[in-house]
């Protein structure tokens, strides 16, 4: 005897069917990422060089997570859902140094990681995976923020290149069901984003003096009249980029008369002078002849920067015949150092 499947129930069973494809997720990944910029500029200047120079990437993560709509096996799209897992974990990949200029690098940390739950304060270490923790969304948005920081430099007796120093880091996030160890990209599917971060850090031309130098005569016992020239020698300590051309002035002092400086105790005087070269007949005087305003004056002395220190030396005479008062005591006077470049 022939059997037949009466029409009503085959449809009842495909509409079954349909219905219980209606969702089967897929494993395609699909995050879209909203950011603040995911490529930044920091400008370097001669007030924050010897301070962190910080850069903070943030914004949103939104994952959609695919799945399958069919009806009656036939006709089927993909459907993207915005959605999160349980649980949350991240990581970052970068090599810890920019791009060089003129052969040096600057030395760069990632930390303030805070990524939909994932925090952490200090220095991130490279390819480490932080977490699981509860993920921590708005609306399935997944909010992230992370710091650049070069650190501060505290070598005063060295300049980094004038240039842009650049490159890249990655921050990854893997959301996951479960409360274990980050599963990672072995896990797969769509919750899992790479987020690539481009960074330039502009080195400007700068200079700075590293020190205060003390030019000290000694004592001297003439009466009346200087028996001999007195000399005595300090240094000014400078650092500019490399490459940089400066000039150092020395002003005039604080009691100078027709170009010749004096040291005072009371109303008394010494007469001295202060040259690039040591004192003769051909030393030049150093001072703020033609202003200190630009580069290359004549009365200053001009330089090149290495990016390290660099000792100019400073000649001091008082002439032999120059008129010694009689107040004995302590014989002072001060000069202001002006580096222009």
């Amino acid at each position: 005897m022939s059997r037949f499947i009466r029409p009503a129930l085959l449809l009842k069973l495909l509409i079954i069917i349909g219905l219980f494809l209606f969702f089967i997720p897929t494993t395609q990944a699909s995050c879209n990422v909203s950011t603040t910029g995911s490529s930044k500029v920091y400008n370097f200047s001669a007030a924050n060089t010897t301070a962190d120079a910080d850069i903070t990437f943030d914004g949103t993560i939104t994952c959609l997570q695919p799945q399958q709509s069919c009806v009656l096996l036939i006709f089927c799209q993909t459907v993207y859902n915005a959605n999160v897992s349980p649980y949350i974990c991240a990581k970052v990949i970068y090599n810890g140094v920019t791009s060089s200029v003129s052969n040096q690098t600057l030395v760069y940390q990632l930390v303030n990681l805070s990524v939909g739950g994932v925090t952490r304060t200090s220095s991130l270490s490279t390819d480490t995976w932080y977490g699981p923790s509860r993920t921590v969304s708005s609306g399935y948005q997944v909010p992230y923020s992370i710091t650049f920081r070069v650190p501060a430099n505290t070598n005063i007796l060295k300049a980094y290149p004038t240039g842009s120093y650049q490159g890249s880091f990655h921050l990854i996030i893997d959301m996951q069901d479960g409360s274990g160890a980050c599963e990672g990209s072995a896990g797969g599917g769509w919750d899992y984003a790479d987020l690539t971060m481009t960074y330039t850090l502009t080195m400007p031309s700068y200079c700075q003096l590293n020190t205060s130098p003390t030019l000290d005569f000694g004592t001297i016992s003439d009466i009346n009249t200087a028996s001999q020239n007195y000399d005595a020698t300090s240094a000014v300590f400078s650092v500019c980029n490399l490459n940089t051309p400066y000039t150092v002035y020395l002003g005039s002092g604080n009691n100078a008369v027709s170009g010749t400086r004096r040291m005072a105790n009371g109303s008394a005087y010494i007469p001295y002078q202060l040259y690039k070269t040591a004192p003769g007949a051909s030393a030049a005087v150093w001072d703020e002849t033609g202003g200190t305003s630009t580069v290359g004056g004549s009365g200053g002395v001009s330089l090149t920067g290495t990016g390290s220190v660099q000792s100019t030396t400073i000649y001091g005479r008082i002439a032999k015949g120059t008129a010694i008062p009689g107040n004995p005591g302590t014989y002072t006077d001060t000069v202001v150092i002006t580096l222009t470049y």
